[in-house]
């Protein structure tokens, strides 16, 4: 597993299971060792991550599962938004930083 990003998800939709959580977006592994975050059927979901401070963002690594052998997952839009401070997430004052279909 090699970490991509430091920082903490500090709010998630409910993923599938506990093994499936969005601290698995985090880090990039192959889909035999689980490295991905799963939602149930169907079902859009979000989640935030904690940088702890303010960081230099200088581009995203977007990686589709299809749920390894399984082959039943995956997602076809995504959108990432980010703020400046705590109180901009309570706020709802995010900025659009990158948004595609895969």
């Amino acid at each position: 597993r090699v970490g991509l990003l430091e920082g903490h998800v500090c709010f998630e939709d409910p993923p599938l299971s506990l093994l499936f959580g969005a601290a698995k977006a985090l880090y990039y592994a192959a889909d035999d060792e689980g490295g991905f975050w799963l939602l149930k059927n169907m079902t859009p979901g979000s989640f935030v991550v904690d940088l702890g401070g303010t960081r230099t963002v200088t581009g995203f690594a977007v990686k589709n599962t299809r749920n390894d052998s399984y082959r039943d997952r995956g997602t076809s839009q995504y959108s990432i938004h980010v703020c400046p401070t705590v109180a901009s997430l309570k706020e709802g004052k995010w900025g659009a930083a990158a948004h595609g279909v895969r």
